[in-house]
């Protein structure tokens, strides 16, 4: 576990506001968690306020969102980082997630092993970038999609069980210059209150 870092979140991560969670059956922490037990956070109020399916008023009466603080110094990992991507081995969770045609069962995402040329892909062991030659490289271009924060793909359950493995309170990436941020525990909640609009 050499590269579990301890943050203290509004610094470290340089997150400029508050986070929020925003779910469509009101409550929170959330009763049903969608994906391998985890909590999302954001510090986009506006990315809350879509899963709280504030667009969809109508169809989801009892959506809500919530301002939540998190305790310091937990241990997230950012799995788009080279030395992480390497701590946890993903190249080997993924091509073994290729090889049984995965699909997650929470986003629905397939794993298939039909990418080859016209693909990027990325190798964390050398840190580089490249056109993929043929569809045996289809792993580097699951691994370029982390990179770049494809949450569909870090979201994926074996993907966050190994991070939960290392040790880690959950884990970080950016997305459209919003942080979000997923923890495994309730008890890394500090505190909470429900927004009203």
């Amino acid at each position: 576990m050499k590269y579990i870092k301890s943050f203290f979140l509004f610094e470290s991560l340089n997150i400029t506001g508050p986070l929020y969670h925003g779910n469509r059956k009101g409550d929170f922490p959330p009763k049903r968690k969608r994906f391998a037990n985890s909590i999302f956070l954001t510090s986009n109020i506006g990315f809350a306020k879509n899963f709280a399916g504030f667009d969809e008023k109508e169809k989801f009466p009892d959506g809500a969102v919530w301002e939540v603080q998190l305790r310091n110094n937990l241990n997230f990992c950012n799995p788009t980082d080279d030395e992480t991507m390497k701590e946890l081995d993903l190249k080997s969770v993924i091509q073994k997630m290729i090889d049984e045609n995965y699909v997650d069962s929470t986003n629905g995402k397939k794993f298939t092993g039909n990418r080859g040329k016209g693909f990027k892909g990325f190798d964390y062991n050398t840190g580089e970038e490249f056109d993929l030659e043929d569809t045996s490289q289809t792993v580097y271009n699951y691994l370029w999609l982390i990179k770049n924060g494809v949450w569909q793909i870090i979201e994926c359950e074996p993907i966050i069980e190994k991070i939960r493995d290392f040790g880690y309170d959950g884990f970080v990436v950016e997305e459209r210059g919003a942080k979000n941020i997923a923890i495994f525990k309730e008890d890394s909640i500090l505190d909470f209150k429900k927004l009203e609009f």
